[in-house]
C-alpha cells in the first residue's frame, strides 16, 4: 500500500489508526506515518471531529455502508480538495479510509490536456471496444467533424471508409 498514489489509513473499532501509508502521511501533513499509528483517530483530525464528514465516518463505523465525501482539510501540505472513501475493513470490523487528492488529479489531467492539444497532428484515442474516447484539435479538423459529436461512438460508426482501409486491417 505504501507505493499507492492514494492515502490509506485503517482504524480499529476502537477508533485506534493502525496503519497510514506514505501518500497518506504526505498529503495530510507530511509526517512519519508510524506517527499516526496507535493515536485515536478522533485526536489525530480533531477538525473532523465536529463535521458532517465526522459524521459520515460514523455513520459507516456504525452500520459498515461504504460512504464517500469530499471535503478541504485546513493542515494538509498539499493544496486541493481530498475525495475521501470510508468502507467497514474486512477483518476487525474497523474502517479503512483511501484519500485521493482532487486538486491534483485535476491539474494533471489540465496539463495533459493542454500536451496533447499541442500536438500537430491529429490524435485519436480509440478503446478496445473501438470507441472513440479522445481527439484533439487537429483530428477534429483531419475527420472533419467536432469532437463532441464523435466521442463515444464506435470508430467504424463515425469513419465508415476505415472499416476498409488499410487501419481496419492493422
Amino acid at each position: 500500500l505504501d507505493g499507492l498514489d492514494v492515502g490509506v489509513a485503517c482504524v480499529s473499532r476502537d477508533w485506534q489508526i493502525t496503519y497510514v501509508n506514505a501518500a497518506w502521511a504526505e498529503a495530510l501533513g507530511g509526517v512519519d506515518p508510524a506517527d499516526y499509528v496507535g493515536r485515536d483517530c478522533w485526536a489525530a483530525f480533531p477538525a473532523l471531529a465536529g463535521t458532517a464528514e465526522g459524521g459520515i465516518v460514523r455513520a459507516t463505523h456504525a452500520d459498515g455502508v461504504p460512504r464517500a465525501f469530499r471535503m478541504r482539510y485546513q493542515d494538509a501540505r498539499v493544496d486541493g480538495t481530498f475525495d475521501v472513501r470510508v468502507r467497514r475493513a474486512a477483518a476487525g470490523g474497523g474502517l479503512v479510509f483511501a484519500v485521493h487528492n482532487v486538486t491534483a488529479q485535476e491539474r494533471l489531467e489540465q496539463v495533459h490536456d493542454r500536451l496533447l492539444e499541442s500536438i500537430g497532428e491529429g490524435l485519436f484515442v480509440v478503446a478496445a471496444d473501438w470507441t472513440l474516447t479522445y481527439a484533439n484539435a487537429a483530428a477534429e479538423r483531419i475527420g472533419g467533424q467536432p469532437r463532441d459529436r464523435v466521442l463515444g461512438r464506435v470508430v467504424w460508426d463515425v469513419y465508415p471508409a476505415l472499416a476498409e482501409s488499410p487501419f481496419a486491417a492493422i
